[in-house]
């Protein structure tokens, strides 16, 4: 994000063509973003940027890189934004397999037990 340069972050963002952004330079772009962002535009950025590249992955691969788990690690820190756009963004093949690799989240961070149960509500309705 350009601070002050008067250009909305999201065009800014679109400029970096992160379509064609190694798993690495996502993984260092979920960090700043994250980090810096609040929930509703990390949402947003997560939908946009990470959810696609992990999906891709996953479909070419039948793996996640590790910088893209390493990522979704990150992600993570808001857990909110993290789990709406699990649910609501990704279809069930989505769901699928980011169910699988959100269980190892749970395992290690402490999530909010409200976002949680939303979460795996929505999961469980959807098969």
């Amino acid at each position: 994000m350009v601070p002050e340069s008067g250009v909305p972050g999201s065009q800014v963002l679109y400029l970096t063509d992160p379509e064609h952004w190694s798993p690495h330079a996502v993984y260092q772009a979920t960090r700043l973003f994250v980090s810096s962002l609040n929930a509703r535009l990390a949402q947003r950025f997560l939908a946009l940027v990470l959810l696609p590249h992990v999906r891709q992955d996953i479909r070419e691969n039948r793996r996640l890189h590790f910088a893209l788990f390493q990522a979704m690690k990150k992600a993570a820190y808001k857990p909110d934004a993290f789990y709406k756009v699990c649910c609501f963004v990704g279809g069930a093949p989505a769901r699928c397999c980011l169910v699988c690799v959100s269980d190892h989240f749970v395992m290690q961070r402490c999530v909010p037990a409200e976002v949680l149960g939303g979460f795996f509500h929505i999961v469980i309705e959807a098969w």
